[in-house]
């Protein structure tokens, strides 16, 4: 069991126009958040053989994917996209991922500069492609599932931003949001070549 997983700065920021009442440990998203939200989650989906259980730490408000405002709207934060996408595929099985990519320097030591993560559905018959391309410049990502046969490669949705720090609030609810990529990923004989923008997050859905 993992809990809780986000992440959080517990800044006790709020959006204008959030007045009627205090508002505490309260984190506003940004771009680069949900990256790091990303790649925790295909950390967590790539370890589901130890990992039986991980409860995000909160579903609505404080340091959660969706937030309210009294009398008003409920809108997305930028972690609730990833979310949403990986939770669509709860039933689904993980696959064991072999990865060759360039590095970067963290203060944890050299990272991959793209995250990864794929699982399959057998009843949906979908496949799912998890990726986050951490870099400041556009990468390319040759996946190979051949052993899958033929493919139908059906949407590519990408969360992207040119300013890491960009946030959905609440007088600008649909400031990051997911983009639907209308040329899809090249698909030749089971291997599909991905167009990964810089500081993106990318979710490719396949048919096999």
């Amino acid at each position: 069991s993992f809990d809780e997983y986000n992440v959080w700065y517990q800044n006790k920021q709020s959006p204008a126009g959030w007045i009627k009442k205090p508002h505490i440990l309260e984190d506003i998203y940004s771009h680069k958040d949900a990256l790091v939200f990303a790649g925790m989650l295909n950390t967590l989906l790539n370890n589901c053989d130890r990992v039986e259980i991980a409860c995000l730490a909160q579903l609505v408000n404080v340091i959660a994917p969706i937030f309210t405002a009294e009398n008003g709207i409920a809108y997305r934060q930028t972690i609730f996209f990833p979310f949403k996408l990986a939770s669509q595929y709860k039933g689904a099985k993980a696959l064991r991922t072999i990865i060759s990519a360039p590095t970067f320097l963290s203060r944890i030591g050299h990272v991959n500069e793209i995250s990864q993560s794929i699982v399959y559905d057998e009843i949906k018959r979908d496949i799912a492609v998890f990726l986050v391309n951490y870099a400041d410049e556009e990468n390319i990502a040759e996946v190979e599932l051949r052993s899958f046969g033929k493919l139908n490669v059906i949407s590519h949705k990408v969360l992207i931003s040119d300013d890491l720090e960009k946030r959905n609030t609440l007088s600008e609810p649909e400031a990051i949001k997911l983009i639907e990529v209308k040329k899809l990923p090249l698909n030749n004989d089971g291997i599909l070549c991905i167009t990964l923008p810089k500081y993106s997050y990318n979710a490719v859905i396949i048919k096999y």
